[in-house]
């Protein structure tokens, strides 16, 4: 194949990588199974459908499309999936990737499949930290001024990251010699430049870096909505928390002042805290209905009503029927009562 088609499939393959991994990510489903730190044996059976498919009709179209050769995707996807989900997974996308090769004759894929996903599995296996794998970049200037950066006061030549751009060359290194020794068994593009072939190898670690890369941008953007629910969770609950004490003093000095000339009243304003405390004590969730927070308020100025007095305190209610179903803030209301 002349050069300038070898470049011209190099960088449409990169676009396929881009765009499929962009693609898929978009469902809410293939998101529940690609950040899970652990699965079992039905999710890593699904994750490999969702990402094994798609890339398994490209290696088809490369039999139907003879000159469309960016398709085939299969190794690279066979590590990532590996990498990803664990040598389980690697192995059956590696196997699912294989079947279109095999089906036209190109039956040392299959073996080469299987020992990549094994061998990217098995080097998740030894990743000291999850984000190690996430965070591989696709431009290997940067990874390696990160690892010099991250090791030069004590070296370690084993860092994860780097054994991972080490394994993504050899294993494509092993391809290039089976494809030497057995031509027509697998498939994989190859130029007798060396310039070409060392684009060949940096388009590879490329199309793995770039998709987790693309991953790892929608899997950070989903952990900073969740800090910041847990960060209005807990703005709420510091917020009870103020609140709970000082309505609880307020209410027992009025009790307090009621026992001895007023008991009735005095019995009437305990079983309204009653139900106010059994309602904080019963509800944890952050939002309700308002219906359930004009019911708190209702026993909250009936106490206040007696606290100060029927003569000093009125209290006009103007609802839509249709909003009381509204979920508002759970004790959003009462402040704005208290202060008002």
């Amino acid at each position: 194949m002349k050069q300038s088609l070898i470049l011209i499939n190099l960088l449409v393959k990169l676009g396929v990588a881009a765009a499929l991994s962009s693609a898929l990510v978009r469902s809410l489903e293939f998101k529940s199974l690609l950040f899970r730190d652990e699965r079992n044996w039905k999710q890593k059976i699904y994750l490999v459908l969702w990402i094994g498919i798609p890339l398994a009709l490209g290696v088809w179209i490369r039999f139907s499309a003879s000159s469309f050769l960016a398709g085939d995707l299969s190794f690279e996807t066979t590590v990532l999936l590996g990498v990803i989900g664990g040598r389980l997974t690697g192995v059956l996308g590696g196997v699912l990737l294989a079947l279109p090769a095999v089906w036209h004759g190109e039956w040392a894929t299959l073996p080469f499949n299987v020992l990549c996903g094994f061998v990217a599995g098995q080097l998740r296996n030894f990743a000291p930290n999850r984000e190690d794998i996430w965070s591989f970049s696709p431009f290997v200037d940067l990874s390696i001024y990160r690892w010099i950066r991250r090791n030069l006061p004590t070296p370690h030549p084993f860092e994860w990251q780097t054994m991972f751009f080490v394994t993504i060359v050899g294993l494509r290194f092993v391809h290039t010699e089976v494809i030497r020794f057995l031509p027509h068994a697998t498939f994989s593009l190859e130029s007798p430049t060396w310039w070409v072939e060392a684009l060949i190898y940096a388009t590879s670690v490329t199309v793995i870096g770039t998709e987790l890369k693309i991953w790892n941008s929608v899997r950070i953007q989903i952990k900073l909505e969740e800090q910041e629910r847990l960060l209005l969770h807990s703005r709420m609950e510091a917020l009870q928390n103020q609140i709970n004490p000082h309505f609880l003093f307020n209410t027992l000095n009025s009790v307090s002042s009621l026992v001895r000339f007023d008991p009735d009243t005095a019995r009437q304003l305990i079983i309204k805290l009653a139900n106010i405390l059994r309602r904080l004590l019963n509800t944890g969730d952050a939002f309700v209905p308002l219906r359930e927070e004009l019911e708190f308020i209702d026993n909250y100025l009936d106490i206040e009503v007696v606290r100060f007095g029927r003569d000093k305190l009125r209290v006009v209610k103007e609802l839509e029927i249709s909003s009381l179903d509204t979920m508002i803030p759970s004790m959003l209301l009462q402040p704005l009562v208290e202060n008002s």
